[in-house]
């Protein structure tokens, strides 16, 4: 796990709301250096009611000033009830745990696991601690796509360049000049008859018309490529 670290803060932004009766709402938000929220504070009238701070690791801090959030701690709510949130990340820098501790009588949180070529494979619930049952199921084919989520309530089937040919009881059939839009599909029972068609044209990468059983849609666009109208 990486330790986090809190930095000094560069900015901070005030807003306010009175309403009718008078009463202030002030919600004060402060960032680092790179821009990055620190923390969140709302306050009504001098009261503060709600307050989140950040803490931040140094992995993925670049030129584009984007860093990832490991703790986010101390969100207090009116009633003092105290919830907060954790992140661990391993090696490669995937999330492998997150967790919740709420004041409650029981405290949660989400575990990942992956496999050998880190691909998500499980993610678990737990509760103190304790695993109650795997939230989600995946499964890989040689390619990486993924085959089920959950066993059978989510398959996939792809086709050449591993394009979705289907999913569950829905299939996909691709356009044959550009072989990355979808315009035709078609969607079963669980018997295998036919319950649904769509049909979708293109102008380029624009579509121009949606057919289905129930809808026939067309649409026009300027000379910029700004839609402009449906009928």
């Amino acid at each position: 796990m990486f330790k986090a670290t809190y930095l000094v803060a560069s900015s901070t932004n005030h807003t306010s709301i009175i309403n009718a009766l008078k009463q202030r709402l002030s919600f004060v938000n402060t960032k680092d250096e790179l821009d990055r929220p620190i923390s969140d504070t709302i306050y009504f009238g001098d009261n503060e009611v709600l307050a989140k701070n950040y803490g931040y690791n140094n992995i993925g801090v670049n030129s584009s000033r984007v860093g990832i959030i490991i703790n986010n701690l101390s969100l207090q709510a009116i009633g003092n009830r105290t919830y907060s949130s954790s992140y661990s990340f391993g090696e490669n820098n995937f999330l492998v745990k997150d967790f919740n501790t709420s004041g409650y009588t029981y405290n949660s949180s989400v575990r990942y696991i992956y496999d050998a070529r880190d691909r998500l494979q499980t993610v678990y619930m737990l509760q103190n601690q304790a695993v109650t049952f795997p939230l989600y199921t995946y499964t890989y084919d040689d390619n990486g796509n993924i085959l089920t989520i959950n066993g059978n309530d989510n398959t996939f089937e792809y086709s050449d360049g591993n394009r979705i040919s289907r999913h569950n009881n829905t299939h996909f059939y691709y356009n044959s000049i550009d072989p990355f839009l979808i315009e035709d599909i078609e969607k079963e029972d669980n018997n295998g008859n036919i319950i649904e068609s769509i049909h979708l044209s293109y102008m380029g990468h624009r579509l121009t018309n949606y057919q289905s059983n129930d809808y026939n849609i067309s649409y026009y666009y300027d000379h910029t490529g700004k839609r402009i109208r449906k009928k």
